[in-house]
């Protein structure tokens, strides 16, 4: 019978022991050498419009999932109509234990939903709708009475009622377009009394206004329920009543098909006779740029919905807002025809899926602060 000797045995042990330490570390230099992928959240958007019901929200929808689906983001979105259906959303969206809740603010219920998340202890984002100052005194700052609204993500109407304002102004102005008196007469056709943004884009308007008091002047400006039947309406009775217009401001997309209807019904000629503006940004009003009828729009707000992803990405991986930048105003693009085709571009569905999303988060740039404008974007897709 052989035996093996002692010293050969533990020469043996020793070389196995040094390779399986070797191997290890060699596991360990290969695991190292690889891209390491960064934690990514659970997101429940509560949707406040169903399927193709409203094109804006299916466009803000899109952007939202190229955005997630780039950064990895599990994204799960819950539709829902009305303030009086968000309590059920909210309470379906909670179950699903997500990182974090995304909603528009409603007026009235706002700060019910802001009270039941704070209360499950899940973070929560506003986005694409402002707050009006009474109700601010009721919620505060994101962060300031409800620990966990964590930020408040909102379109700035205000500027884009006055980059719209101040655009068809000069245009009017440019055309010489004036009236009787020598001044250019404009109405205004404008959204909801009780919407925060219809009284924003207002308030633009009014600032775009102030820096010609010599040469325009404002008949009307009147509120709508943001529907094309009554901005359609009350735009053939007013050119009724100031035959003299030449600008019409009008303060929302569905309102600018109205105002576009009621022009050709009166017999004037869009573009020619009045110079018409307005806030929107569908394929439809963009073919009216196109054609000369619009003069401009502002809009590409929907792109919020892939902004708000990569702020909660950059979130979940530790780079917080700073508690004073905690409300971010997203800047809507001036469209004209000489930046038609780049905003036609950025429109489309199938360029969502060619943004590198991850490019513009903190996580993996060296950006110090974010850059979500239209030219940002579009410089994003030509590099693909």
């Amino acid at each position: 019978m052989c035996h093996s000797r002692p010293d050969r045995m533990l020469v043996n042990v020793t070389a196995l022991y040094v390779t399986a330490c070797l191997l290890v570390l060699a596991g360990g230099a290969h695991a190292a050498s690889l891209p390491q992928k960064n934690p990514a959240p659970s997101i429940c958007f509560l949707s406040p419009s169903e399927d193709n019901q409203h094109p804006f929200w299916s466009r803000f929808i899109g952007t939202m999932q190229a955005a997630a689906k780039d950064l990895g983001i599990s994204l799960h979105v819950d539709k829902h109509i009305g303030r009086f259906a968000l309590p059920e959303a909210l309470e379906r969206g909670l179950a699903r234990q997500p990182d974090y809740i995304v909603s528009i603010f409603y007026r009235q219920t706002g700060e019910d939903f802001l009270r039941e998340v704070n209360k499950a202890g899940v973070d929560a984002m506003i986005v694409n709708t402002d707050i009006l100052q009474e109700d601010k005194q009721i919620t505060g700052a994101p962060g300031q009475r409800f620990r966990h609204w964590i930020a408040h993500l909102a379109p700035d109407d205000h500027g884009a009622g006055q980059k719209l304002g101040d655009h068809i102004l000069k245009e009017a102005l440019g055309n010489d377009l004036r009236a009787s008196d020598g001044k250019v007469h404009l109405i205004g056709i404008s959204g909801a009394r009780d919407s925060a943004a219809a009284l924003q884009r207002n308030q633009g308007l009014y600032a775009a206004l102030v820096r010609h008091p010599d040469d325009v002047v404002l008949d009307r400006l009147v509120m709508t329920d943001w529907t094309q039947e009554e901005a359609y309406e009350k735009t053939k009775r007013l050119l009724g009543f100031y035959p003299e217009t030449t600008i019409i401001w009008a303060g929302g997309e569905t309102i600018i098909r109205g105002v576009l209807q009621a022009v050709r019904d009166t017999g004037r000629l869009a573009g020619e006779d009045v110079i018409i503006g307005g806030i929107g940004g569908s394929p439809t009003s963009l073919d009216a740029i196109r054609s000369g009828e619009l003069c401009a729009l502002t809009g590409g707000h929907f792109m919020e919905g892939a902004y708000s992803m990569i702020l909660l990405y950059d979130d979940f991986n530790s780079r917080p807002l700073p508690e004073s930048k905690r409300t971010i105003r997203s800047s809507m693009h001036l469209i004209t025809r000489e930046n038609l085709d780049d905003f036609e571009t950025l429109l489309d569905p199938t360029s969502w899926d060619k943004i590198d999303f991850k490019s513009l988060s903190k996580v993996y740039s060296a950006h110090r602060e974010y850059d979500f404008t239209l030219d940002a974007l579009i410089k994003n897709l030509r590099t693909q």
